[in-house]
């Protein structure tokens, strides 16, 4: 179906997602691959990301709409660009995906709640997943 390749970084607060993955979508732009890499995340920019961060800063969010919340921002992302810039050939690498939400979910409103909520027909061909210690992050 999509010609593009789908790369999904994962880890805790603080592992350095973000950083690693807009390093590598530098990276890959860089060198000549016939194919242009695109940074996204999860929570997005869109409205529905932006009543997440709303939600997030509140002292007590409501746990199930803010998993809701994910799952639709999820759904749009995949829907609105992620889908699209695959079927265009692009690289596409996401700062979070479907792992965060089952690792911030799944404690609360329970695994089998977060897994029917999270998309389902969207897998990567990549997943990375870093790995540190709380007390190194602390650290860094």
């Amino acid at each position: 179906m999509s010609s593009g390749k789908f790369i999904v970084f994962e880890g805790i607060d603080g592992s350095g997602t973000t950083s690693v993955s807009r390093a590598i979508v530098d990276k890959l732009n860089s060198i000549p691959i016939n194919k242009n890499a695109v940074w996204m995340k999860q929570p997005t920019d869109g409205k529905v990301g932006g009543l997440i961060r709303e939600m997030l800063s509140e002292d007590s969010p409501d746990i199930h709409i803010l998993a809701l919340l994910f799952a639709a921002d999820r759904l749009y992302h995949y829907r609105n660009e992620i889908l699209p810039a695959l079927i265009s050939g692009n690289i596409v690498v996401c700062d979070r995906y479907r792992l965060s939400a089952l690792a911030y979910q799944s404690p609360k409103v329970g695994i089998d709640w977060v897994q029917h909520m999270v998309v389902s027909h969207c897998f990567c061909e990549v997943w990375v997943v870093l790995c540190y210690s709380i007390q190194r992050i602390c650290f860094l």
